[in-house]
């Protein structure tokens, strides 16, 4: 277990800071799509397709790990389209501090070791 540790850490790590994919931009856009699609009823084509790029956009700049998850839950609880990237934000950090939490003890364990 000792020798698992710091390829633990180092994969945690590397996972927060890894920038998305093309596929996974995609799906990000595809669920964004289909929460307008629901509570932008009062949104033109073009109106939409704007309000899901700038999301997208303010939303790539989390781990996809954090975001996806965060998208889904904020989708079935916010039924407001200008509140829904905050939300996500919220729900994403909440993740990430946990996960922050869990990548110290695992340095502490990888000390002790």
């Amino acid at each position: 277990m000792r020798q698992l540790l710091p390829s633990a850490i180092a994969g945690l790590e590397r996972e927060a800071r890894r920038p998305l994919s093309e596929g996974e931009i995609e799906a990000l856009m595809k669920e964004l799509g289909r929460y307008i699609a629901i509570t932008g009823t009062s949104m033109g084509a073009d109106e939409r397709q704007e309000w899901i790029s700038c999301a997208a956009v303010e939303l790539a700049t989390l781990p996809m790990s954090l975001v996806m998850p965060a998208v889904v839950a904020a989708r079935r609880r916010e039924p407001w389209p200008n509140k829904l990237v905050a939300a996500v934000f919220a729900l994403a950090e909440e993740k990430a501090a946990r996960l922050d939490g869990e990548a110290e003890k695992l340095r502490r364990l990888a000390e002790l070791a």
